[in-house]
């Protein structure tokens, strides 16, 4: 009896594990996506970095000055010039702000729809603020492509009037902007 009163004595006093408190569980699904929106934003914005420090390399030894007379130096330029503008080192360079727009907007993706599993308020909060970057973003690739049509309209005569509207020129020339020019 004495062997008994002592142990559950002995049991009384442990703690007894605590279950840490469950939040609400995510569909599978959502779990699935959520990880390649943030998977791919991650890998996007580190290969932004890796191509940026690649090429600010590649421009550095384009500028590097040897000393050479002005006649070798101009031809040495002028043979740089052309290996980039042949290999699209512009491009390129053009496309680390791309990939760091990608990887943003995967990112709000995922934790936009994080949020909406979670907590119905932030969601609402962040998703907002998010579309009013999206909107920004769109507007302001957007203006340059509207301007060009508003302009060639003008040019043309069938749409001359008097009272013409000229805006001008608009200045938001990004990489995404004359994506969708061209």
């Amino acid at each position: 009896m004495q062997q008994a009163v002592t142990l559950l004595s002995a049991l009384a006093n442990q703690p007894v594990p605590v279950a840490p408190p469950q939040g609400p569980s995510l569909p599978a699904s959502a779990v699935v996506r959520i990880n390649i929106y943030w998977f791919l934003s991650l890998v996007l914005s580190l290969s932004a970095a890796l191509v940026g420090i690649v090429c600010k390399q590649w421009l550095r030894e384009y500028e590097r000055d040897v000393s050479q007379s002005a006649k070798q130096a101009l031809g040495v330029r002028q043979v740089k010039f052309e290996g980039m503008e042949y290999w699209r080192v512009g491009s390129i360079v053009t496309s680390v702000p791309l990939l760091l727009q990608l990887a943003l907007a995967l990112f709000l993706i995922g934790i936009s729809e994080l949020l909406w599993h979670l907590h119905r308020a932030v969601a609402i909060a962040v998703t907002t603020v998010a579309g009013l970057t999206a909107a920004f973003y769109l507007a302001t690739a957007l203006l340059p492509l509207l301007q060009y049509v508003y302009l060639s309209l003008k040019t043309d005569r069938r749409f001359l009037s008097k009272h013409v509207f000229t805006a001008p020129q608009c200045p938001y020339k990004s990489p995404q902007a004359w994506l969708i020019l061209r």
